[in-house]
């Protein structure tokens, strides 16, 4: 959650290396297109940098590494 909004490929890299085996979950507030800048709750949120991350090839295949 310290990271809510603002998640990169680099951290959630880093994470994967610590995942132990079963389930896990990791929170994303990823989005394709700029929200309402006058909502005070997604201030310094970086949305679409989010969605890049989620969709980043070396997440998306399950990567460990």
């Amino acid at each position: 959650m310290n990271q809510s909004g603002r998640i990169q490929e680099a951290y959630v890299l880093r994470l994967l290396t610590c995942v132990l085996e079963g389930l896990s979950e990791l929170y994303f507030h990823a989005a394709m297109r700029e929200c309402s800048r006058d909502d005070p709750l997604l201030e310094g949120y970086r949305l679409d940098e989010e969605l890049g991350t989620l969709i980043a090839q070396r997440i998306g295949n399950g990567s460990r590494t």
